[in-house]
């Protein structure tokens, strides 16, 4: 089929739904996804705190952040967490981030 395939019924799937059926079923979707959120933290942070943090992960709606020192974790969720949210929030409305959590870290 030109624009898609036929699934297993013999019905014609949309080619945007076969792409996106396939990168789920590999896990590139979650791995682009990532990449984005990394680069995302990367923009809104700037390379200062950057050097302190690490993405660790999404994990329902949180984004899980690691910080390399307990005076960096206090500051950023202390003082930062509430601007920084609403910002990747702007910037990745796909993801639905509900919440930032710092945790202690090393890398």
């Amino acid at each position: 089929m030109e624009n898609g395939r036929v699934d297993r019924g013999g019905q014609a799937v949309p080619f945007a739904k076969a792409l996106g059926d396939y990168l789920k079923a590999s896990g590139l979707s979650e791995s682009l996804a990532h990449k984005a959120i990394r680069e995302t933290w990367r923009e809104t942070v700037g390379p200062e705190i950057c050097q302190h943090t690490r993405v660790a992960g999404l994990r329902s709606n949180v984004l899980i952040i690691e910080v390399d020192s307990a005076p960096w974790l206090n500051e950023l969720a202390g003082f930062y967490k509430g601007t920084i949210l609403k910002e990747v929030q702007r910037k990745l409305p796909r993801e639905a981030i509900r919440d930032i959590q710092f945790r202690a870290g090393s890398f």
